[in-house]
């Protein structure tokens, strides 16, 4: 099973893919959530999220 989910890792990799995520209660306590970011699946486009982070930091 881990070898499998090697080579797919490596092969996702290779073809330059990321998976969608799916964003559940349990993301805000990961220690991958700065790297896998699932908020930014659901903006529109980068504007509309640097726009949203502005806002919450009251800028």
């Amino acid at each position: 099973m881990v070898e499998a989910d090697f080579l797919q890792m490596h092969d996702l990799f290779s073809r330059g893919w990321t998976p969608k995520v799916k964003q559940t209660r349990s993301c805000s306590a990961c220690s991958l959530r700065d790297l896998c970011l699932p908020e930014l699946r659901k903006m529109k486009s980068a504007k509309a999220y640097i726009e949203e982070r502005l806002k919450e930091s009251g800028e």
